[in-house]
C-alpha cells in the first residue's frame, strides 16, 4: 500500500525548505511551485479531483463554490505579499502531513483530495504571470529561499528595473548570484528545466503555463499558471524566459519559405539494410544546397524579407521546413542573419546532421533550430531533436517516386538518433509562448504531446518533410486536436520540393505549403501561387477569458494568435544556385 507520506518524501527528499538547519516535512514549503508539485502529484495519482462529492456533477453540490474561490484568492494574495506561506496555507499543509499522511493514495481518499485541491489552487493563483514579463511587482520572482536567508528589504522596495533584470536574464539565477553573491550557489532554482526549488527535477518538474483547456475533466484543467510535468529524466523540458521587448501586443509577422523548391530522388539514400529483417535505414542528403555558402543563403533570405516588407511592413520571423539546412550551415545562417536583416525576432529551421560513411555506427540527427533575436543580436538559441523516426513503407516510396533509390519491398526507417527527448518553450509576445515540433512528433502521443497539452503553448510551429498541407490529411487532423485541447494555434510548413515529389506525372500540382488551425475556427489551407517563393503570415494577438474546473477565471488575459493576413512573396529572379520551383 502506497501512502501520501511516501509520495511527499519522494518529491521532497531534503525536506520542504532545504536551506534551513532543520528541514523536515512538517513545515510548508515557502515556494509556491513546490507546493503545487506535491498537491498536483497527489491528485494525479489518486484521481481524487474527479470524485462526485468534489465536482458538482455528482449527488452533492461539490466544493467549488464562490466561498471556495474567495478563500483561494485571499490566500494567494497574502502569499504574494509575504516571503513565506501564509497561515492559511500552512494550516492546510499541516493537515496534509499530519492527518492524511497515512492515507492510501491508491484510492481516491476524499479528505486528502480536498486538501490537495485547495493547496494546488492557492499555489497556482499565487504564481499569476510567472514565466512571462513582469507587469507588476511580485515576490515570487525573487524568493528569499533561493539565497538561503531572510530578505533585508521588503520586495515592494525593489525597483521595477531590478525586478526585470532578475526575470529577463538568460537564467534568472545568474542575476540572483550577481546580486546576492556566490555563497548561495547550492540554492539555485533548476531553471530552465523546472520552477521548483525543493523538488528535484529528476523527480518532477513544474513549468509556466499558457492555456487552460476548456474541454475535458483533467488535472490540466485545474490550473492557469503552473503545469505539472514528468521528471527531467523522462523528457527534459525548458522554459526560456522572455525579454522586455516581448511585452507587446503587436502582430507577429512570419515569412514562410518552403525551401527546398526542388528535391531530387538522389537526396534519399540507403544507409544500411537488413534484407532478412525486411527493413533498412535511409538518410536525406541536402543536395539542393550544392556549393552555396551560408552568407549567400542569408542574402537570399534578405531579398525575400525586403520584398515581403513592401506588403506587410515589419517581418518578425523567418520559418523554413524540416531538413531544409545542414546543422552547421543553419547555425552560421542564424548568426549572420541579424547582421544583414534588421528587426528580426525569430528564426526557425529544420536542421540535419549526417554521420559520414555508410558503415558509421553513429546515427545522424534531425532537429529544429530556433533562435530568438533582441536588438539584432542572438538572445536565445536551441536545437530540439526529432523524437520519432520517419518510416517509409512501400506506399510512400511509390508516392514520393523513390523506388529507384530505396527498395519498395522493404520498410525504410530514418537513420537518426532519438535518445534526446526534450521540449523547449519560449516567450514570444506578451503572455504568449512558442513550441516547435518536427513532423512525426505532431502525430505520436508519446513522449512530447502530453507536455504540449499540459503547458498549452500559444503557438505550435510544426516543420515537415511532407506532401501538401491539406486539412483532410494527417497534419490537419492532429493540428485540430491541439487547437481543441489545450487551445493552441498550430502552423505547419512543408517544402515545395516534397509536394512536387508527391505529385504524379500529369496531375495538377498542389501548392498548399502550410496549414493554419486556431481554436474555434476551421483550418485554413495556405497556398503559395505559381511563380512565388514565400508566404507572409500576419498573426494578430488577442486575449480570451479562460476558466479552471473550480471556476477561477484569468481575467481575460490568455493570449491567442489568430490569422490576420496571408500574402505571397515573389522575387523577380532567383540566385543561380537555387533550382526554380515548378
Amino acid at each position: 500500500m502506497a501512502i501520501a507520506a511516501d509520495l511527499i518524501a519522494y518529491l521532497l527528499p531534503n525536506g520542504t525548505n532545504p536551506d534551513r538547519k532543520r528541514s523536515d516535512w512538517d513545515s510548508c514549503p515557502d515556494w509556491p511551485p513546490d507546493v503545487f508539485a506535491v498537491a498536483a502529484s497527489i491528485l494525479e495519482v489518486t484521481g481524487g479531483y474527479a470524485a462526485p462529492s468534489i465536482n458538482d456533477g455528482g449527488e452533492g453540490p461539490g466544493i467549488f463554490d464562490d466561498q471556495w474561490r474567495r478563500r483561494i484568492k485571499r490566500s494567494a494574495v497574502k502569499w504574494q505579499s509575504l516571503w513565506t506561506a501564509p497561515p492559511s496555507v500552512q494550516k492546510l499543509w499541516k493537515r496534509l502531513v499530519a492527518q492524511y499522511r497515512r492515507a492510501d493514495i491508491d484510492d481516491a481518499h476524499l479528505p486528502l483530495a480536498r486538501c490537495a485541491l485547495e493547496l494546488l489552487a492557492i499555489a497556482d493563483e499565487a504564481c499569476e504571470g510567472i514565466g512571462f514579463a513582469i507587469t507588476k511587482l511580485g515576490w515570487f520572482y525573487t524568493p528569499s529561499r533561493i539565497r538561503g536567508s531572510a530578505p533585508n528589504r521588503s520586495p515592494k522596495k525593489l525597483s521595477e528595473v531590478h525586478a526585470r533584470r532578475l526575470v529577463f536574464a538568460r537564467a534568472v539565477m545568474e542575476q540572483t548570484q550577481r546580486y546576492y553573491g556566490r555563497r548561495t550557489a547550492r540554492s539555485w532554482l533548476p531553471i530552465p528545466h523546472s520552477l521548483c526549488w525543493a523538488v528535484p527535477p529528476a523527480r518532477a518538474c513544474v513549468q509556466p503555463k499558457t492555456n487552460t483547456p476548456g474541454v475535458g475533466y483533467t488535472l490540466r484543467a485545474l490550473s492557469h499558471n503552473l503545469a505539472l510535468l514528468p521528471a527531467k529524466t523522462a523528457v527534459c523540458t525548458s522554459w526560456l524566459f522572455g525579454h522586455p521587448s516581448d511585452e507587446t501586443a503587436k502582430p507577429l509577422n512570419l515569412l514562410l519559405i518552403p525551401y527546398p523548391f526542388v528535391v531530387s530522388g538522389n537526396a534519399f539514400r540507403a544507409a544500411k539494410t537488413d534484407v532478412d529483417g525486411g527493413y533498412g535505414f535511409f538518410e536525406v542528403v541536402p543536395t539542393w544546397l550544392k556549393a552555396v555558402k551560408p552568407v549567400e543563403f542569408v542574402r537570399f533570405i534578405k531579398t525575400l524579407v525586403d520584398e515581403a516588407r513592401r506588403e506587410s511592413g515589419d517581418i518578425h520571423g523567418v520559418v523554413l521546413p524540416e531538413g531544409a539546412l545542414p546543422t552547421d550551415f543553419a547555425m552560421e545562417v542564424a548568426f549572420e542573419l541579424p547582421r544583414r536583416v534588421k528587426g528580426l525576432e525569430l528564426f526557425v529551421t529544420g536542421a540535419t546532421e549526417i554521420k559520414h560513411g555508410r558503415n558509421s555506427k553513429s546515427a545522424g540527427q534531425n532537429s529544429a533550430l530556433t533562435v530568438r533575436y533582441v536588438n539584432d543580436r542572438p538572445y536565445q538559441g536551441w536545437t530540439q531533436s526529432k523524437h520519432h523516426r520517419w518510416r517509409l513503407d512501400s506506399g510512400q516510396i511509390r508516392r514520393y517516386h523513390l523506388g529507384h533509390t530505396l527498395d519498395p519491398h522493404l520498410d525504410w526507417w530514418e537513420r537518426i538518433g532519438v535518445s534526446s527527448r526534450e521540449c523547449v518553450f519560449s516567450v514570444v509576445r506578451r503572455g504568449a509562448s512558442l513550441a516547435v515540433l518536427i513532423c512525426e512528433d505532431l502525430a505520436r502521443l508519446d513522449p512530447v504531446l502530453p507536455i504540449i497539452n499540459s503547458v498549452g503553448p500559444s503557438l505550435v510551429v510544426v516543420l515537415l518533410m511532407d506532401g501538401p498541407q491539406l486539412e483532410r490529411r494527417w497534419p490537419g487532423r492532429h493540428a485540430s486536436v491541439l487547437a481543441d485541447d489545450p487551445g493552441s494555434s498550430v502552423l505547419t510548413l512543408t517544402s515545395l520540393g516534397m509536394i512536387a515529389r508527391s505529385t504524379m506525372p500529369g496531375e495538377a500540382m498542389s501548392r498548399t505549403i502550410s496549414l493554419w488551425k486556431q481554436a474555434g475556427d476551421v483550418a485554413k489551407e495556405l497556398q503559395m501561387p505559381a511563380g512565388c517563393h514565400g508566404l507572409v503570415l500576419s498573426l494578430a494577438s488577442s486575449v480570451a477569458e479562460q476558466t479552471t474546473l473550480d471556476g477561477r477565471q484569468d481575467g481575460g488575459t490568455t493570449p491567442k494568435f489568430t490569422l490576420g493576413a496571408c500574402r505571397p512573396v515573389r522575387l523577380k529572379s532567383l540566385p543561380r544556385w537555387i533550382d526554380a520551383p515548378s
